[in-house]
């Protein structure tokens, strides 16, 4: 909490020191052309894959109910881990069309309330649209259900009705809200997001930065990595508390969550093509340092994560150490995109972290 308090008040004493800069930070900069940039080149073309992955699972699914066989299963496996990863490109972007729609508490809400859903399958219940129905939908609840006993076992227990039906729930909950985030993108919200220029709190530079660093602290370096490992539980690990446990790819899922974050950093689309964005703006206001130092600090971090073994749960119980390791420098990353870059830009940190680091 001390240290909560202490952040919370330099961030204050920063953002009202920059204030009357603001107006010179953003005349050095173009800032329509970053968010466009960013809406165009890299939100909607990561919605898009994914929900053209979403797309895939769903007919991957239709196929195994029609044959309830293991090469069907195995299929629907691989499509599922696919949308899953690319489900982390877009995860971040909590704010706007995302967050109208609570989709990350809808999506990949872990770990998952394996007795509710036994519970749900044994007595018809196939209504996951509450809000007590987080723990038991998205991905985490499908990864509960595919990957929770070998391929055959797994196949026998979808001979059962209430269970393909709570599949069919979980599968039509998915493929709506994914729809629903990217048509509002492609249409209405594109436009909001790329005109609210600006470094305040209700600008679009603001919010993705509030959004950007939210997600990275509670859901990605917690939620994936602290948790886990025992940062929030003194030392005790939970590995059952892992993303994506029962299909094992939570390493991986971490990686590629990083990734994403690091080229919307850069403005790297799916195209491979570096456009403007954060690293650009840090220049054009005179703190090269800086980006080099976050630059260096996400190699350093992606190097850390690819060190982990796979599955995550695993190597935490076997190198509890080296998970450690890992978290702490992603730890480091925060003082540079959480208290520099935003001080930098004279965008104001709005959020509240309460873990007391």
């Amino acid at each position: 909490m001390k240290n909560l308090i202490i952040l919370i008040v330099i961030s204050v004493l920063l953002y009202s020191c920059d204030d009357d800069k603001k107006d010179d930070i953003s005349a050095n900069f173009n800032q329509a052309e970053m968010l466009t940039n960013l809406s165009q080149e890299v939100f909607i073309p990561n919605y898009i894959a994914l929900n053209e992955s979403v797309i895939q699972l769903d007919t991957k699914w239709q196929s195994f109910k029609g044959a309830l066989d293991s090469t069907t299963m195995e299929e629907l496996r691989a499509a599922f881990e696919v949308a899953y990863t690319k489900y982390q490109l877009v995860n971040y972007l909590e704010f706007g069309p995302a967050a109208n729609i609570s989709l990350r508490n809808n999506t990949n809400t872990f770990p998952t309330d394996t007795s509710k859903i036994k519970t749900n399958i044994r007595d018809g219940i196939y209504n996951v649209n509450t809000l007590s129905s987080y723990t038991v939908k998205g991905f985490p609840a499908m990864d509960y259900l595919l990957f929770e006993q070998e391929v055959n076992a797994t196949v026998a227990l979808f001979k059962n009705g209430n269970r393909v039906q709570y599949m069919d729930a979980l599968m039509a909950d998915l493929k709506v809200n994914t729809e629903t985030v990217l048509n509002e993108w492609k249409t209405s919200y594109t436009n909001t997001f790329n005109t609210k220029t600006g470094s305040d709190v209700g600008s679009s530079i603001g919010i993705l930065v509030n959004a950007w660093n939210q997600h990275y602290e509670r859901n990605f370096r917690d939620g994936k990595i602290g948790i886990p490992v025992g940062i929030r539980s003194l030392g005790v690990i939970l590995p059952e508390k892992c993303e994506a446990v029962y299909s094992g790819i939570s390493t991986s899922l971490a990686i590629e969550n990083l990734e994403a974050m690091e080229k919307m950093y850069l403005g790297v689309g799916q195209d491979g093509i570096n456009r403007k964005s954060f690293d650009d703006y840090l220049i054009a206001i005179n703190a090269a340092e800086l980006d080099n130092d976050i630059k260096n600090q996400f190699s350093i971090a992606h190097s850390k994560l690819q060190e982990l073994g796979s599955p995550l749960s695993e190597e935490i119980k076997n190198d509890q150490t080296k998970v450690q390791s890992a978290y702490q420098e992603l730890q480091k990353l925060i003082l540079l995109i959480k208290i520099e870059l935003p001080s930098r830009l004279g965008i104001l940190i709005t959020y509240q972290d309460n873990d007391g680091d």
